[in-house]
């Protein structure tokens, strides 16, 4: 209500003093400025403090690898480096100078027109993500090779502020993979050479096969012919010394003629083909085995056969294995009143082993280096009948599928043979050929 001077009431207050209450009104119109201010200076605060700690991760990053953070800002055009470029390249912070021409006159002169290129046309071209790799001097002088990467932000115009990005020295890196292509290199020229000595031996041993074949059996045949013939029409003229003579040379040319087929039958082994297909193991060993009936009449075999799996092998070639595995077992327990042979099977992950246990002579465990090699013998011939061809034929059958063969022993109380058959693929390729 209005007084009669023409002056408001000034209730505002809660007094009639027109006066005072006008000054109180006034106070609360000046609030809202003050608030204001007071918003900025609470928003500047924790703006502040937020780039504050964006600057300490970017730092503790900096720290955490290996890499030489740095931070380029496109409007000023200065260039910020984190800690690892000094130690990498053993600048000071003073002789980097916060310039972006602190980088650039450090380029190699042959690289940095590429890499300037490069950067600019990124830069320009509105895109986000750029990288070179170049050659970079270190203040020793030596140039380093670096990968370098950055990263290009835009304003909401469009237009590229600023860059940030790290460089890494790559020299050792880059050193390793040329050794490794020279090594490779090196490599390749050896296999070439070893390629081309493994084609003239093979040129050789198929010469040698023809020459054993031929130029040592036809005469071999003359003088066994010759021989059984004088046997047959002069023996009654021969006293006991020459008749004893005549066996002995009969015998010893049978002995070169299955000495020479032995030869000629291991070197076939590494010209045949390898034709591998599903075999029953379980009833090719149990054809083995009967195969051997007419040499063990008269003895006592304990024989213990576990169930076998089918593999992929081929199967002539397999059969060759198991009979010369098996005769071995068979002719190492001839002394023995009972002869106990076990044969079975470990499976594992990548592959089949096959084993078989006898318990024979056995053998000393130091010559077992020798068991696989061609006319190697453990044991006497007067002893145990044999060439040292056998066990060379597995090992060569063995490899050619991709496995392997070792043997296990001790003198008097036996010896286990084992060879294994990796597992094959969709297509029935050896998977870990050795």
């Amino acid at each position: 209500m209005g007084r009669r001077d023409g002056t408001r009431d000034g209730t505002r207050d809660g007094t009639r003093d027109g006066t005072a209450g006008w000054e109180c009104e006034g106070v609360e119109r000046a609030m809202p400025g003050e608030e204001r201010m007071q918003k900025q200076d609470d928003e500047l605060e924790r703006l502040t403090e937020a780039l504050r700690q964006s600057e300490e991760r970017f730092e503790m990053i900096s720290h955490a690898t290996d890499d030489a953070i740095w931070d380029w800002d496109l409007v000023t055009d200065r260039l910020w480096w984190g800690a690892n470029f000094y130690t990498t390249f053993q600048y000071t912070p003073e002789e980097t100078e916060g310039e972006i021409a602190s980088w650039t006159r450090r380029i190699h002169p042959e690289d940095a027109s590429r890499v300037l290129d490069s950067i600019h046309k990124c830069i320009g071209g509105g895109q986000e993500k750029w990288s070179a790799e170049y050659r970079f001097i270190r203040k020793d002088g030596e140039y380093r090779i670096v990968l370098d990467k950055g990263f290009i932000q835009h304003n909401s115009e469009g237009k590229a502020v600023r860059m940030v990005g790290a460089m890494a020295d790559v020299t050792a890196r880059r050193k390793m993979e040329e050794e490794g292509l020279l090594l490779s290199a090196q490599l390749e020229k050896r296999v070439a050479v070893r390629t081309r000595e493994i084609a003239a031996a093979k040129e050789a041993l198929e010469a040698f096969s023809y020459s054993v074949s031929h130029d040592l059996r036809a005469p071999l045949r003359h003088i066994t012919g010759f021989l059984q013939l004088l046997a047959r029409k002069n023996l009654q003229r021969l006293d006991e010394e020459g008749k004893r003579y005549l066996s002995i040379v009969l015998g010893a040319a049978g002995n070169m003629a299955e000495l020479i087929e032995a030869l000629l039958t291991f070197s076939r082994l590494g010209q045949s083909v390898v034709r591998v297909g599903a075999v029953h193991t379980g009833a090719l060993v149990n054809e083995v085995i009967q195969s051997f009936e007419s040499e063990v009449q008269g003895r006592t075999i304990r024989w213990n056969v576990h169930a076998l799996p089918d593999v992929q092998a081929d199967e002539t070639l397999l059969r060759q294995v198991f009979a010369n595995i098996i005769g071995n077992a068979l002719k190492y327990t001839r002394l023995k009143e009972v002869a106990e042979i076990e044969i079975g099977v470990e499976e594992k992950p990548q592959e089949t082993v096959f084993f078989v246990r006898d318990n024979g002579v056995g053998f000393d465990m130091k010559y077992a280096g020798k068991l696989f090699c061609v006319f190697q013998r453990l044991h006497s011939e007067r002893e145990f009948e044999g060439h040292g061809i056998g066990l060379a034929n597995v090992k060569r059958i063995v490899l050619r599928h991709g496995g392997n063969t070792w043997a296990e022993a001790e003198e008097g109380r036996g010896a286990t043979f084992y060879f294994s058959l990796p597992h094959k693929t969709d297509e029935g390729r050896v998977e870990n050929p050795r």
